[in-house]
């Protein structure tokens, strides 16, 4: 998938994030997924926020042409394309495991107090944006799949 090119750890150097700038490959697909951005804030119009390069991915690799920008409805389609997405995990009270992710995999999480975040989940590492970082930024996802208070974690699968 082109989405793996994206955001994946084995990806091709020029589909990759380097230093404080989007490569022209990522840059290309925002342009695509999300043609009209001008009214965003700076850093979304960038594309550095966690929602806009899930989409980014989903959109631009053909999974899904209509996966919209913004964690809300992001998690509304996500729950009702079961066409396209299997909800493989859904739990308030226990970890999730690395050992129940496969490449791919779409994580969500949302705490009480209205924090969420989205990523893609690939070889032990999560391929996110961040407003300090550009992406993908490759981080531990151990600390966002254990309960912690009052967090709902929910894995998405892509149905072949």
């Amino acid at each position: 998938l082109k989405a793996m090119q994206l955001a994946y750890p084995d990806a091709p150097d020029e589909a990759k994030y380097h230093g404080g700038k989007p490569t022209k490959a990522y840059a290309e697909a925002l342009k695509r997924a999300y043609p009209n951005r001008s009214g965003w804030g700076q850093p979304s119009k960038d594309g550095a926020s966690c929602d806009v390069f899930v989409g980014t991915c989903l959109v631009d690799s053909g999974v899904d042409k209509g996966f919209p920008r913004g964690y809300r409805d992001q998690k509304t389609r996500l729950a009702s394309r079961t066409e396209l997405y299997e909800c493989v995990i859904s739990t308030t009270s226990r970890d999730v495991k690395e050992s129940e992710l496969k490449d791919g995999d779409i994580c969500t999480w949302e705490k009480s107090s209205g924090t969420v975040h989205i990523w893609i989940y690939a070889g032990g590492k999560a391929r996110q944006a961040s407003h300090d970082k550009w992406y993908p930024r490759t981080t531990s996802t151990g600390n966002n799949l254990r309960i912690s208070g009052k967090k709902v974690i929910r894995v998405y699968r892509i149905k072949d």
